[in-house]
C-alpha cells in the first residue's frame, strides 16, 4: 500500500502521530481538514507497543489512516521519554509489535492496516547530549543497533518498508541496512524512509549532501518536513534543493509524483515541527501543503 500511494500524483503525510493525545479533543476535525487541504492519508507512527497499538485502532476507524509498527530507539536511551530500563523488556515491546501484524495478516483490508515498520532506526544524538557513562553510552548504542537490526529482519519478512529515526547516526544506520538486508529476497520496490533527516555535528554542506547521497544510493527515501521553511536551517535546505534540482527536471508542471520519483516524500511528525508560520503551534496533516507548496516554488 506504501508503494501505490507512492504511485499516485498526491500528497500524504508519510510520518505523523496522530495518535497522540494531542489530538484526542478534534482529531476528526484535524483529518477533515487534511482531506479538505488534498492530503488524503495520513501515516500514523507507532513508538512502542501500546503507541502502536493505539495507531492501528486509528487505522481501522478513519479510512485515510494507515499505520505502522515499532519500537522507537529511544527507548534504549536513559533519559528519554520513552526509556525503558530493561533491554529484554525492549525486545518483548517489540516481539508483541510483531505479533499485531501477525495478527492482521489475512484479516479484511479494513483491519489489516499496517503499511510499515518502525519508528525504528537509531539516536546517536541524546546518548551524547543525556547523562550517560561511557559505559551506558556504549550500552544504549549496541542495544539500538541490535533493535534495529530486529526491524530491519521483520521489514524484509514481512515486505514492508521500513520509517527511520536517525540522528546523529546516518552512516551507521546505512551500513546496519547494507550488512542486513538480503536485497534479492526483499518484496518491496522501497524499503522505506529516513524521517526527518537534518545535518548532523559538524557536517559541512559538502558532508551532509554526500550523506544524503548515500540515503538515496540504498533505495531509501527522505521525509521532507517543516524543517525545510525554519529560517534558521540553511545547510539543510541548500542541500535538499540542490539535490532536488539535479533529480527533478525544471518545470511549472513539477506534481508530487516528481518528489517521490527523485526519492523524497512529505511528512509532518506532527504534532512537533510546524512550518515557519505556525511555529508553536501544534502540527497537522494539512499543513503538508504549505511544505510543499514551499519547497515547489524554489525548485520550479
Amino acid at each position: 500500500m506504501f508503494n501505490d500511494l507512492i504511485s499516485k500524483n498526491q500528497l500524504f503525510d508519510s510520518h505523523c502521530h496522530l495518535h497522540f493525545n494531542n489530538y484526542d479533543k478534534d482529531r476528526d476535525e484535524v483529518l477533515n481538514e487534511s482531506v479538505r487541504s488534498e492530503i488524503g492519508t495520513v501515516i500514523d507512527v507507532g513508538v512502542n507497543f501500546e503507541e502502536s497499538k493505539k495507531a492501528l485502532k486509528h487505522a481501522r476507524k478513519y479510512k485515510e489512516v494507515f499505520a505502522t509498527v515499532g519500537v522507537h530507539p529511544e527507548t534504549c536511551i536513559k533519559g528519554s521519554d520513552l526509556y525503558i530500563n530493561n533491554f529484554e523488556r525492549i525486545v518483548n515491546e517489540f516481539e508483541a509489535c510483531k505479533q499485531l501484524l501477525v495478527e492482521c495478516k489475512g484479516t479484511s483490508s479494513e483491519e489489516n492496516r499496517i503499511i510499515m515498520i518502525g519508528e525504528t532506526g537509531l539516536d546517536f544524538h541524546w546518548t551524547k547530549k543525556g547523562d550517560l557513562s561511557p559505559e551506558e553510552e556504549n550500552e544504549s548504542k549496541q542495544n539500538q543497533i541490535e533493535l534495529f537490526r530486529k526491524h530491519v529482519s521483520f521489514s524484509m519478512d514481512y515486505g514492508l518498508p521500513l520509517t527511520i529515526h536517525s540522528r546523529n547516526a546516518i552512516l551507521d544506520c546505512i551500513e546496519v541496512l547494507r550488512s542486513t538486508f538480503n536485497i534479492a529476497s526483499y518484496k518491496g520496490s522501497k524499503k522505506g524512509v529516513f524521517h526527518s533527516l537534518t545535518p548532523e555535528s559538524g557536517d559541512t554542506e559538502e558532508d551532509f549532501y554526500n550523506k544524503v547521497n548515500q540515503v538515496l544510493e540504498v533505495d531509501f527515501m527522505i521525509g521532507l518536513n517543516g524543517i525545510i521553511t525554519f529560517k534558521n536551517a540553511e545547510l539543510l535546505r541548500s542541500v535538499f534543493i540542490k539535490v532536488l534540482k539535479e533529480r527533478i527536471k525544471k518545470s511549472s508542471q513539477i506534481g508530487p509524483l516528481d518528489f517521490y520519483n527523485a526519492g523524497f516524500v512529505f511528512e509532518t511528525d506532527g504534532p512537533w515541527l510546524s512550518p515557519q508560520g505556525k511555529r508553536g503551534e501544534r502540527n497537522e496533516p494539512a499543513n503538508i501543503k504549505i511544505i510543499y507548496d514551499f519547497v515547489k516554488n524554489i525548485i520550479s
